[in-house]
């Protein structure tokens, strides 16, 4: 269920990058290099979500907790996307992207100072 949350949140950043007159193509649209870029960094925000769980399991559910919030929201947003005006649609598609982004700097921040402290201590 969170990995389908996740992958939905995925598709939001995705539909943002593109436009909406993309989204009501019934042909899926080329990959291109911006939404390959933002894909990518997405994957790995989830991948170093998973090592920060090694490094610090109270800061990894912190971390999740706030992911799950995330894609639980865009899920939602998702739902009610194709009923909204364009502007609305442009607007809100930033808004989650940047939420997205300022958790996946949270987790690399958290990271960061997590490294620190074990280097510090050796």
């Amino acid at each position: 269920m969170k990995r389908t949350l996740m992958l939905a949140a995925v598709g939001l950043v995705l539909i943002s990058i593109n436009g909406c007159a993309k989204f009501e193509k019934k042909n899926p649209p080329q990959a291109n290099s911006g939404e390959a870029s933002y894909n990518q960094r997405f994957q790995g925000c989830l991948v170093r979500l998973e090592t920060l769980q090694k490094l610090d399991f109270n800061s990894y559910n912190q971390s999740k907790t706030m992911m799950d919030s995330n894609m639980e929201t865009a899920t939602k947003y998702l739902a009610m996307r194709s009923t909204l005006g364009p502007d609305t649609v442009n607007v809100m598609d930033s808004v989650y992207q940047a939420k997205l982004a300022r958790t996946c700097q949270h987790i690399d921040g958290q990271i960061y100072s997590l490294l620190l402290e074990q280097a510090d201590r050796k």
